[in-house]
């Protein structure tokens, strides 16, 4: 049996408020915060923020941080941005945002939760704010948005949890736990 080694990241203060985190390829650990991005080595870490000039990170909101973090079969980061319905891409060499993605056309959303295939497809599920829908939505390698499915409150009872897993969507409500295929 191997012995475990604790990860010892020593945060200084205004590190503080992990929301989550993911491990890439390359070993480094990518750390969600309430600061900003945090991306360690196991022997330093760097804050990227809007206040640190030399690693900035620059959400659209100066309220807004980081919540969950995924990972790609390829390695790219994916986060949500905790002011609205917004997905965003780093670019890993440069770790900085790629890509971002904003489904406020789409819904008024009150929450967002979204998984990433191994493929890189990103699968987002909206609960909107002013109705009791939630819908979930495909975004491929090339940017395209696809409207996969959308249920209600009514029909399907209240969300709590979503997850994509072997191929399929599984959403769990308060009436029972919904499984439906990648495509809808």
């Amino acid at each position: 049996m191997s012995e475990v080694q604790p990860y010892n990241l020593h945060l200084s203060g205004d590190m503080v408020g992990m929301n989550s985190a993911v491990q890439t390829p390359d070993g480094y650990l990518w750390i969600g915060s309430t600061k900003g991005l945090i991306i360690a080595d196991g022997h330093t870490s760097v804050m990227y923020s809007r206040d640190n000039p030399m690693f900035p990170l620059v959400l659209d909101d100066s309220g807004a941080f980081l919540g969950d973090l995924h990972l790609d079969s390829l390695g790219s980061v994916y986060a949500s941005v905790s002011t609205g319905a917004k997905i965003i891409r780093f670019d890993m060499a440069s770790r900085t945002i790629a890509e971002e993605w904003n489904f406020e056309e789409q819904s008024k959303a009150s929450f967002i939760q979204f998984d990433v295939s191994p493929q890189g497809d990103v699968y987002i599920l909206l609960v909107e704010k002013s109705t009791d829908n939630f819908s979930i939505w495909k975004l491929d390698a090339h940017s395209q948005t696809q409207l996969v499915f959308q249920g209600t409150k009514a029909t399907y009872g209240t969300f709590l949890n979503y997850q994509w897993f072997q191929s399929m969507h599984w959403i769990q409500t308060t009436t029972g736990i919904l499984r439906i295929a990648n495509d809808g």
